[in-house]
């Protein structure tokens, strides 16, 4: 006879985690900068990723060209800390798709201007309405002073070990 399966055995792994009572020891891991933001980063983009969909890496890159028309690849890459290698297929797909344009850049015939199109502006406007409400989630874990010394220390880091 085949064994039954339980309730409790149907659970994902993240329902046990969260319907787990006992809390788990992090040891040296609970006094740690980093593991405290990717922990907070993961926790941040699987809401995220979840409300605003497959587009979330593309928020950023399209934000950025609108205020910044005219911005090279290597400028964007750095703004949003990713090699440039990465940023190519990105950049290729927001082509694809009609949101950005590629142009020689008129003061470096070597590298591309990029400017944001039309069906990028909506696309635009279409996440910034999802990602708002997202920022206001997490707005609402902080105070405005907190959130505003939270931004800085996050500044801080980003700068203190980009190289």
């Amino acid at each position: 006879m085949a064994p039954r399966a339980t309730s409790r055995s149907l659970r994902t792994a993240g329902e046990e985690a969260r319907m787990s009572p006992a809390p788990i020891d992090l040891g040296w891991l609970a006094g740690l900068i980093g593991f405290k933001l990717r922990v907070a980063h993961e926790a941040s983009a699987r809401v995220f990723s979840h409300s605003v969909s497959s587009n979330a890496p593309h928020y950023a890159i399209l934000s950025l060209i609108k205020f910044n028309p005219g911005l090279t690849q290597i400028a964007l890459s750095r703004a949003v800390s990713r090699d440039s290698s990465s940023m190519t297929a990105l950049l290729d797909d927001l082509c694809d798709r009609g949101l950005i344009v590629r142009e020689r850049s008129p003061d470096d015939r070597r590298s591309y201007a990029l400017s944001i199109t039309k069906a990028g502006l909506k696309t635009l406007d279409d996440l910034k309405r999802k990602v708002d409400v997202h920022e206001r989630d997490l707005n609402a874990l902080f105070s405005r002073e907190e959130k505003a010394r939270l931004i800085e220390m996050l500044d801080r880091i980003a700068t203190g070990l980009a190289r």
